[in-house]
């Protein structure tokens, strides 16, 4: 895990928050923030979404809740004061890289709140977000688009110690189970993170082998096992899961 840069890293994650609609300084000492801890914590680019929603939990699951909306504050110091139970946001909002991917930002939400469980509110529902989700452990996911009810039956379901996946990933919910059961979805060795990233960028086996100083056939060989785990069969599918990761930055 890198120990420089992390507060900065992912610059999407800066918020204004609000709790019940108002503004709060985030500007509290340790035994303030202690006392802030929130049940949940939504974090979105739409402030107005935010609020409304974090409301409308709040009456339901008789929680706290509070909104976020990206703009003042940097998402991992807002994470450090509230130490959220549920973090619930869109993945695809977070500004990625090939440095701070989405796993990585989910060791970081772990070493500054190791209680806080993920959870997926997202626009885009598709199969590089469902494999990025899964791959960063998060609890649950389901899309903006469908009803409400859908994300009042996940954290539901999350709050009982289940997991909860949209229905509309349908069918490709079982594939990536499948294949996470038989570790496909492991975390990426450094070599083999390293290797597909350069291989998602467009080079080829040579001029990565020269990079990496490695030969040509061990290149292929992590290219490999790197497909394999992220469940990739194809260049298409590759590019799409560096796209939502971040990689391609």
């Amino acid at each position: 895990m890198r120990n420089t840069g992390e507060k900065s890293a992912f610059t999407a994650g800066s918020t204004r928050i609000g709790i019940a609609g108002s503004i709060k300084n985030t500007n509290e000492t340790n035994d303030e923030a202690k006392r802030d801890r929130v049940d949940i914590l939504i974090l979105d680019n739409s402030s107005g979404m935010c609020a409304v929603l974090a409301r409308h939990l709040s009456e339901l699951f008789k929680l706290r809740c509070i909104s976020c909306a990206h703009g003042d504050s940097p998402i991992l110091e807002t994470l450090a004061r509230y130490q959220p139970k549920i973090l619930i946001l869109d993945p695809a909002e977070l500004t990625l890289s090939p440095q701070h991917d989405l796993q990585d930002f989910r060791r970081s939400v772990r070493i500054i709140s190791a209680r806080t469980m993920l959870f997926g509110y997202t626009a885009r529902m598709d199969d590089a977000v469902l494999r990025g989700v899964i791959g960063a452990q998060f609890v649950g996911c389901v899309g903006k688009q469908s009803d409400l009810q859908q994300l009042e039956i996940g954290l539901m379901a999350v709050q009982s110690g289940g997991m909860y996946f949209d229905p509309g990933y349908g069918n490709l919910l079982h594939e990536v189970v499948a294949q996470d059961s038989l570790g496909s979805n492991d975390l990426l060795s450094k070599r083999e993170r390293a290797v597909i990233i350069l291989t998602a960028k467009g080079q080829p086996a040579k001029q990565i082998a020269q990079e990496l100083q490695i030969s040509a056939k061990t290149v292929e060989t992590y290219k490999g096992r790197a497909l394999n785990k992220l469940g990739l069969s194809n260049r298409a599918e590759l590019l799409d899961h560096a796209l939502s990761q971040g990689w391609l930055a």
